[in-house]
């Protein structure tokens, strides 16, 4: 989601942000649920929804042409739909609202939304991480013997790039702090993902200039010219 490029949805990230309390405007025509809109600086229109005890949650539930005064405007088609989905639901005895002249549950998120959600954002997080630990191992590349380091899955994680005589390259790992389960394989597979798990030899003490003590220590011998790509 976080990729995605477009202006109901870049407007939408916008104007509702955790923490932040917009000023929104709600779409009066419909009644059963509360809908705001979502208005970017485009012909395009949208419809956000609030998640109820969790503040920094809004779902943009639908979006469309803008063309006020027409029968095929967003907000006008969508109040059109969700009019005719209430005279189904009485027909069908389904759960509408008494004295309300919308229905619109259709438009709310699901289980599966949330679900797909939880899994959007663990795997951001994991890009995120996989982007820090790569910077991390170019910076150790163009400056040998230096140490570098950076946090991700709630850890820090140091690094070092050391030649040996031969010119072949020892990468050094230190991961310090209590790091979730396969956090440890995650960060090796993307700091030499040429290396396999049984090329990491683990020992207790790190090289000089790296974190001494309550960390994992581990490094890996690479061919020269090993270069991150």
């Amino acid at each position: 989601m976080d990729e995605i490029d477009h202006p109901v949805f870049a407007h939408a990230k916008r104007i509702w942000q955790a923490g932040n309390d917009p000023k929104l405007e709600r779409i009066s025509s419909i009644d059963d649920n509360i809908f705001f809109k979502c208005k970017p600086n485009v012909p395009l229109r949208g419809a956000m929804w609030l998640e109820k005890n969790a503040k920094d949650k809004a779902w943009l539930v639908a979006a469309g042409p803008r063309s006020e005064g027409s029968r095929g405007d967003f907000y006008e088609a969508l109040q059109s739909t969700c009019a005719r989905n209430l005279a189904r639901a009485r027909i069908s005895r389904s759960n509408f609202k008494l004295g309300k002249n919308t229905y619109s549950d259709h438009l709310l998120p699901e289980d599966d939304d949330r679900k797909r959600l939880e899994l959007e954002r663990n795997l951001t997080l994991v890009l995120e991480a996989d982007q820090k630990i790569l910077d991390m191992v170019r910076k150790a590349q163009e400056s040998p013997t230096s140490v570098f380091a950076t946090e991700v899955y709630g850890c820090k994680v140091e690094t070092m790039v050391e030649k040996s005589e031969f010119q072949e390259l020892y990468v050094h790992i230190m991961i310090i702090g209590s790091a979730p389960k396969d956090a440890m394989s995650l960060i090796l597979s993307v700091a030499v993902p040429e290396a396999f798990e049984e090329d990491w030899d683990f020992l207790e003490e790190a090289p000089v200039g790296m974190e001494s003590s309550g960390g994992m220590y581990c490094y890996t011998l690479l061919a020269p010219g090993w270069r991150h790509l």
